[in-house]
């Protein structure tokens, strides 16, 4: 998994990296300029040695340094090779390139293009021509005479130094990708060289230094408590353990950012609605919540609610990240169901259904009935002493989805419900449905009607009226619910309602003035279920 995704090109990186800038001077300060201004404009710290003289004898030992304190090292070649590093046979660029490679960081080249390169040295060699000319035409010991002197001087020396451009361009194409450029507006071989072409590059720089894991800066929160923690995490060596394999659950975390907005909406309608008047009830109630980002929103208000009115209620989960936040945050028990480790993708504690279900499976549309493998599962599942299905009511489950299918598509044979991207997740959640405890389903406006990926997308419910659980079965019979986060606007919402109406739903939505919203969509059996003497309007 990827603990760091860089943004668009248009916003700055999460991450902040220091990124080392080489080139000869004198024939690519335009560009140099560019890539700065890249860099400054991605949020990050650009290091250039542009104020030390070549004659300084310290200026290896700087750029050793500054390297060495770089994650990313651009180097822009020209047709110059540059000034030799006393005592060496090597340019200033070619040294720090050298550098960069042993230690380790993310090199990005830019590489004039072979014929510009033998076009603009057949230019210096006119040019050196041309001032010797000159030369001759000034008088020995004049201002103008010495300096034209040195002029011809550092071209002859550059001239000289053809053999080292040839093999450091060698070098660079052979070890590292690079990106050809030209000087011209056009040209046949490369695009010019322009900030389109830089960031482009800066991008794919900062990916590699997340998929390599090189370390970089990360901005102080601006909540001193998180920051604190933070801090206190980063010195602790069992504590970065589990944060990290908390962070590689590869679907998990990267869906908890995904709608964030949307997901907190429906989490707190969710508690504001339904969690007191089921504390209210005469028998305690119990609720399960499943495996799932919103889920893990909804786990951390119940949390909080629960802790401030300090009143009990029976939770389980198979979701990794809510049991956490019931027992570790909140100080609320909670039991993990059922027994096992979490999966890697979603953080979700399986069971059973791990030796029985394969990982991955052909989704077919419309779907087959489950297997004799799948119905094992599912029944070790209902016959466990811990399971939900042994649960008396008053009972809640809440479950999640990956997408809601509620037009019919003959791309996909017209299925219709929610479907989810495992085989396991599908069988899992068949396993809740045959509780026939009212469920209330979590999700955001954005995964009603989306794509569907017929490689990988598993419809959860039968489509054909003479299978298990047919779809007009579970919709109209079981006791059901939608919990739909969205933003507050008429041009959403009123839509999304009337379509859940049109499932012979009944809605009741949230009065907030925020930017987002949400409203809970419910069948007449879920209703009868769990609400009676809960007066939910």
């Amino acid at each position: 998994m990827k603990l760091y995704e860089t943004k668009g090109d248009s916003e700055k990186s999460e991450r902040k990296y220091q990124v080392f800038i080489s080139s000869t001077f004198r024939d690519l300060s335009d560009q140099r300029r560019m890539v700065m201004n890249a860099v400054v404009d991605r949020g990050h710290m650009p290091i250039a040695l542009e104020r030390f003289p070549a004659t300084d004898n310290a200026v290896p030992s700087v750029i050793n340094k500054s390297i060495a304190a770089s994650q990313i090292y651009i180097v822009i070649l020209g047709y110059r090779y540059g000034a030799i590093v006393k005592g060496r046979e090597i340019s200033f660029s070619h040294l720090e390139y050298e550098n960069a490679l042993h230690q380790g960081v993310v090199v990005v080249p830019f590489l004039l293009t072979k014929s510009e390169v033998i076009t603009k040295r057949k230019e210096l060699e006119c040019e050196c021509d041309t001032k010797k000319v000159e030369l001759k035409k000034l008088a020995q010991g004049t201002l103008g005479h010495s300096t034209l002197a040195r002029e011809i001087a550092d071209i002859e020396a550059e001239l000289n130094n053809e053999k080292q451009l040839w093999e450091f361009r060698s070098t660079v194409e052979q070890k590292r990708f690079h990106q050809p450029f030209s000087l011209e507006s056009e040209s046949e071989e490369a695009d010019a060289f322009d900030k389109h072409m830089v960031l482009k590059a800066l991008l794919e720089a900062e990916k590699m230094a997340a998929e390599r894991r090189i370390p970089g800066w990360i901005r102080e929160p601006a909540d001193r408590d998180l920051a604190e923690t933070l801090e206190v995490v980063s010195h602790n060596p069992f504590l970065v353990d589990v944060v990290g394999a908390m962070a590689r659950f590869d679907k998990l975390f990267p869906r908890i950012r995904d709608q964030a907005d949307e997901k907190k909406a429906a989490a707190r309608f969710f508690a504001d609605k339904y969690l007191l008047p089921l504390l209210a009830k005469d028998e305690k109630a119990s609720m399960f919540f499943e495996s799932g980002s919103t889920l893990a929103y909804v786990a951390q208000v119940v949390g909080e609610q629960l802790q401030s009115q300090r009143k009990e209620i029976t939770i389980s989960t198979n979701n990794v990240l809510a049991y956490q936040i019931f027992w570790l945050v909140h100080r609320i028990r909670c039991s993990l169901f059922p027994w096992g480790p979490p999966e890697e993708r979603y953080g979700a504690v399986l069971g059973p259904v791990n030796d029985y279900v394969p990982l991955e499976k052909q989704p077919f549309f419309p779907p087959e009935m489950l297997s004799i493998e799948d119905t094992k599962a599912i029944q070790q599942l209902q016959e466990d002493p811990y399971s939900p299905a042994r649960w008396k009511r008053p009972a809640l489950l809440l479950g999640a989805l990956s997408g809601f299918q509620m037009k019919k598509n003959p791309a996909i044979a017209d299925c219709l419900g929610p479907h989810v991207g495992s085989p396991r997740n599908k069988v899992f959640k068949r396993f809740m449905y045959s509780t026939e405890l009212p469920l209330m389903l979590f999700l955001d406006s954005k995964k009603i009607d989306l794509p569907v990926d017929p490689n990988h997308c598993h419809f959860v419910l039968d489509q054909q009226s003479d299978h298990e659980l047919p779809w007009e079965t579970f919709i109209s019979q079981r006791p059901v619910a939608f919990c739909v986060g969205c933003r507050n606007t008429q041009e959403e919402m009123e839509p999304l309602i009337t379509r859940f109406e049109g499932l012979g739903l009944k809605v009741v939505s949230a009065r907030y003035k925020t930017s987002h919203t949400a409203f809970i969509a419910r069948n007449d059996s879920f209703i009868s279920d769990l609400e009676s003497g809960m007066n939910i309007r």
